[in-house]
């Protein structure tokens, strides 16, 4: 070759190394797999939202009509099943998670990653939620006052009015959901197991814990009153301790002997026809002193709720270790 024709020869580009994929790339690309559910979830709470809004606190489809707090449990079960148990278990029945490793992404970033976009997501709507319902119910839901009513402070729903708890439910059913994909890798298991395992632990807790928290955490205030002050079988207690509508009942009716033991039920008392004393030497006669009941002040209600969000953050805890652990244990592999 001639030293005219090397002159105009022209040399490529030298070889640019890629850097590295960034947090942002992986943000990016999670926004992009997941836009479509990250739409239909943010719509469903707008549209929720909005229609409570609209109603004045109401939601009523034709002659039903549903108490709008209940919709909170149920949409952290629907982000639990369908947002949470697909998220990693398709990547696996797609094969798409080996193309992300293999763009010197480790497993544990892409799985942080995802879990920082719609955790996030599910955390805020979650709140912007439950703050709705508490602005828009508030004042329906102050004239439920009797204490075993859902509205009432220790109720079912009353009791879950708050928006810590409202956030660890929703959270907890997408963790779970997520580290149930990462064990399984199928999609329908994971979807059926997710529904089963949301729904159980939320039965469990309502149900069996926060029950048995209520009764035992902290040692309940006593009312006791008593029985030679009777005139005909009781009605409700006399006394300045006596519990409140707001009020927990631990023991709803209780007696009492001299020594301060508690003895079972004394229904072969309540109907005595001598006199209107003789309910009240029935109960002398067997050597009951005073009668009372045991209850959880409304003022304790902040401390069981703390005390069960505690609960759900260790368990969010949990889910997200066995998620990771799957997840670095299979990129290993």
């Amino acid at each position: 070759m001639t030293a005219a024709a090397t002159s105009n020869l022209v040399l490529s580009a030298p070889p640019q190394r890629k850097p590295k994929v960034t947090f942002g790339d992986l943000l990016a690309l999670t926004v992009r797999q997941q836009r479509f559910a990250l739409a239909s979830i943010v719509l469903l709470y707008l549209a929720y939202g909005g229609w409570i809004a609209a109603n004045g606190g109401a939601a009523e489809i034709g002659y039903w009509r549903f108490d709008p707090k209940i919709f909170v449990p149920g949409l952290a079960g629907l982000v639990a099943v369908f947002w949470g148990a697909p998220l990693l278990a398709t990547e696996y029945e797609q094969h798409t998670n080996l193309l992300a490793w293999s763009q010197d992404v480790s497993g544990t970033r892409w799985l942080v990653t995802k879990l920082t976009v719609l955790g996030g997501t599910v955390i805020v709507l979650s709140a912007a939620l439950t703050m709705v319902e508490r602005i828009k119910i508030g004042q329906q839901s102050q004239g439920d006052q009797w204490w075993g009513a859902p509205n009432s402070p220790f109720g079912f729903l009353g009791f879950e009015d708050w928006v810590p708890l409202a956030i660890a439910y929703a959270v907890f059913g997408f963790v779970l959901g997520v580290a149930v994909g990462a064990v399984s890798r199928r999609v329908v298991t994971s979807l059926a197991v997710t529904l089963v395992g949301f729904a159980g632990v939320r039965l469990l807790v309502i149900d069996v814990v926060r029950p048995w928290l209520l009764a035992n955490l902290i040692t309940p205030a006593r009312n006791i009153w008593p029985v030679k002050d009777l005139v005909g079988p009781p009605t409700q207690a006399v006394t300045a301790s006596q519990p409140g509508p707001r009020d927990y009942l631990v023991i709803n009716q209780m007696w009492l002997t001299s020594k301060g033991d508690v003895l079972p039920a004394v229904g072969t008392c309540w109907n005595r026809p001598e006199d209107s004393n003789g309910f009240a030497r029935c109960l002398a006669d067997q050597g009951i002193v005073s009668g009372g009941s045991t209850y959880q002040p409304v003022s304790r209600l902040i401390r069981f709720q703390v005390t069960e969000l505690v609960i759900y953050l260790v368990l969010i805890a949990l889910c997200l270790g066995i998620a990771i652990w799957s997840v670095r244990r299979r990129a290993s592999t």
